[in-house]
C-alpha cells in the first residue's frame, strides 16, 4: 500500500487520494477506490476498480470489475470480466464473461456475455443480447396498447 492510500474497513469515507476497501461500507469518495472482497453502498470516484466484492451505485469516470458486481454504474469507460451489473450508462463498456441487466451506451464490446436490454449505437464481439432497442420500442408499443385496450373494456362494462 502506498502512502497515498487509505485502507478502510467501516464507515463512511471522503477523502483526497486513494483508498482500499476491504469491509462493508455506506459511502464512499475519493480520488481512486479499490474494492477488495469487500462491499460500498455507493461510491463517487474518478477510477473505480472491484474485485471479488460487490457496489450498489457507481460514479465514476472508469470502472474496472473483476469478479464482482455493481448494481448500478454511471460513467465514461466500464470494463467487467467475470462479473455482473445491473443498469451500465457509459459512453464505453467492455465485457468478456459477465452478466448484465441494461447497458445504455454509445459503444459496447461484448465477449461471451449475456444482456437483458442493450442500447448502443455500436456493438461488436458475442453477446446473447434477449431484448434490443428495437425489440424493446415494440414491447412498449404492444404493452401500451394491450393495457389501453383492457382499460376501455373494462371503462365500458362498468359503465
Amino acid at each position: 500500500m502506498s502512502e497515498e492510500e487509505i485502507e478502510v474497513q467501516a464507515g463512511t469515507s471522503e477523502v483526497k487520494g486513494n483508498i482500499v476497501v476491504n469491509a462493508n461500507v455506506e459511502q464512499v469518495t475519493a480520488e481512486s477506490v479499490t474494492i477488495q472482497g469487500g462491499s460500498a453502498a455507493q461510491v463517487n470516484a474518478q477510477t473505480v476498480t472491484v474485485s471479488g466484492g460487490g457496489v450498489q451505485t457507481v460514479k465514476a469516470d472508469t470502472v474496472q470489475v473483476s469478479d464482482g458486481a455493481i448494481g448500478r454504474v454511471e460513467g465514461q469507460s466500464v470494463e467487467v470480466a467475470d462479473g455482473a451489473m445491473g443498469i451500465v450508462q457509459a459512453e464505453t463498456v467492455h465485457i468478456s464473461n459477465g452478466a448484465v441487466g441494461m447497458a445504455i451506451t454509445q459503444h459496447a464490446e461484448v465477449t461471451d456475455t449475456t444482456v437483458f436490454l442493450l442500447a448502443a449505437n455500436e456493438v461488436s464481439g458475442e453477446a446473447h443480447v434477449l431484448v434490443d432497442l428495437r425489440a424493446a420500442v415494440v414491447i412498449g408499443v404492444i404493452s401500451g396498447a394491450i393495457f389501453g385496450l383492457v382499460t376501455w373494456l373494462l371503462g365500458r362494462r362498468q359503465g
